[in-house]
């Protein structure tokens, strides 16, 4: 494992929960996940937080809710999560555990929604969903004012869930026509950032996008699967199936200092699933030790994984049969004085992809030309 602490958020071996989910990461270092827990010699269903003294409940089927599906949460602690109402409608809502706020229902516009909303630290809430009207497409809104993204009312289709960030651009994953791609827009502009009429012919998982506009995705190019970076203009390649790693799984992130994290299965037979940073540092994987017990299988949402402090959520399975939602914390170390005397601190674990952007020449680089 590379150099990262770790932070136990919960388990299913006190008793309290059941079952766990995947959890996704403020910058304050709170998870969110969703949960099973018994409640009166029954199985209930819940939206939890925590930063490793303990949980709280943002929300649960007690009530008026009868399931869930994947919440994220931003830096002032609201977290945004699909839900279907005991009634049979559905919804998106946010909670900060004493307040829910419903940004979009099917008692409107919409008919369905995705699974798995994102929200930025200004409270806006970007999701996919189908509406009355029989267009699928994307959406962003903050419970008042919605935007239409992108939608089937033109050549987009198939969409994929988004991700958001704080300057309120949307990237997700759809079909132009026939041809897969990634974009990102405001409703206003739509960038394409890669598309399947050049070198890319399949494209995997949620994108993530920082504030400064970059994406990164998973996509196949040639006979390689690979996890890319692009700006709308240049693409460099942050790993790919030509090196030490056979597949990439979901999660693909990066963070407001450039930092990468994904999910890869290394080549090495018998080397399950693990969660790396860019370029190859391993965090953790199937097999390692955690805490005093052995890695079975590791599990990460598409978005909302990593920080902009370098902190990743993630879920582990045990081969005890006990399950746990974990923080992985970067560990800073130093790194000797340069020539200059210039004393630098460097974190171990996760390299910048400013090493691509400023190695562009040397690197593999597509221009914008080589994929349209």
């Amino acid at each position: 494992m590379a150099n990262f602490s770790f932070t136990r958020i919960a388990d299913t071996n006190d008793g309290m929960f059941s079952s766990l989910r995947p959890p996704a990461i403020n910058d304050a270092g709170t998870l969110v996940f969703r949960a099973e827990f018994g409640q009166d010699s029954s199985e209930e269903q819940g939206i939890f937080t925590g930063s490793g003294t303990g949980t709280t409940k943002i929300t649960d089927t007690i009530g008026s809710f009868a399931s869930f599906g994947t919440p994220s949460i931003n830096t002032q602690g609201t977290v945004v999560f699909s839900a279907v109402l005991d009634e049979g409608e559905d919804g998106i809502f946010t909670s900060n555990g004493s307040t829910t706020t419903t940004i979009a229902d099917t008692s409107g516009l919409f008919d369905l929604f995705g699974f798995a909303p994102a929200i930025n630290d200004m409270g806006m809430v970007a999701f996919n969903a189908l509406t009355d009207a029989g267009e699928e497409g994307i959406f962003s809104s903050d419970g008042s004012t919605t935007t239409t993204i992108a939608d089937s009312s033109g050549s987009f289709r198939l969409f994929g869930s988004p991700s958001i960030n704080n300057e309120g651009t949307v990237a997700y994953r759809a079909f132009l026509g026939e041809v897969g791609g990634i974009y990102k827009g405001d409703g206003t502009t739509t960038t394409t950032i890669a598309d399947g009429s050049g070198l890319f012919s399949d494209f995997f998982t949620v994108p993530g996008i920082n504030d400064s506009g970059e994406v990164v995705f998973s996509a196949r190019r040639g006979d390689k699967d690979g996890i890319f970076i692009s700006n709308g203009t240049e693409i460099a390649t942050i790993a790919d199936t030509e090196g030490k790693f056979s597949f990439f799984g979901d999660g693909t992130y990066i963070n407001n200092a450039g930092q990468v994290a994904f999910t890869a299965d290394l080549d090495n037979a018998g080397v399950a699933l693990g969660i790396y940073t860019a370029p190859n540092n391993a965090v953790i994987a199937a097999g390692d030790q955690l805490l005093g017990s052995t890695v079975r299988g590791i599990s990460v949402l598409s978005t909302g994984g990593l920080n902009n402090n370098g902190q990743i959520a993630f879920l582990a399975s045990f081969e005890d049969g006990n399950t746990a939602v974990f923080r992985a914390d970067p560990v800073a170390t130093p790194v000797p004085e340069a020539s200059s005397s210039i004393g630098l601190l460097a974190i171990a674990a996760i390299a910048t992809i400013n090493y691509f952007w400023r190695n562009w020449k040397q690197s593999s680089k597509i221009s914008e030309d080589g994929i349209n």
